[in-house]
């Protein structure tokens, strides 16, 4: 298996144990929220200490695709497409449900969870979409299952 990919499954398996251990909200408060927020800012350091700088790749602003790592396809791969361009929130329910390796270039946002106040399992990879055959598919974000895909450094 190639290092970079197994550095960021790595990342993906320190991280879910430390949110799951000890960044877990107990309940849907305000403070609840908070706590996501910390994490989120604990995360990014992960990421970065465990994936970026041992690999030579510099952080991306917070919120942002990461344009040195693209995702492989391995195979065909059922997908969630976000509804609208440009967001990577909201509806989930593009009619496109699957995606293959040379359908288009997917470049890693972050792991992904849909419930932020359960036990997460980072089971999604939030990827943007360009480069695609359908054009409509440019701009917007992909949620697939981290088995499915291969990180690689460009």
């Amino acid at each position: 298996m190639d290092t970079f990919h197994q550095a960021v499954a790595k990342y993906r398996e320190c991280s879910r144990h430390v949110r799951n251990e000890y960044f877990q909200p107990s309940d849907n408060t305000p403070v609840a929220w908070d706590l996501i927020e910390g994490w989120q800012k604990v995360d990014r350091m992960l990421f970065n200490w465990m994936v970026l700088y041992p690999n030579g790749l510099q952080p991306v602003e917070c919120g942002q695709s990461h344009p040195l790592i693209v995702l492989r396809i391995t195979g065909g791969a059922t997908v969630f497409i976000n509804r609208d361009k440009l967001k990577n929130s909201g509806y989930w329910d593009h009619p496109t449900t699957k995606l293959f390796s040379d359908d288009c270039m997917l470049t890693f946002r972050e792991f992904f969870d849909f419930d932020q106040l359960s036990p997460i399992d980072f089971n999604y990879v939030m990827a943007e979409i360009s480069g695609a055959k359908d054009t409509d598919l440019n701009g917007r974000f992909a949620l697939i299952e981290w088995q499915h895909i291969k990180f690689e450094k460009k």
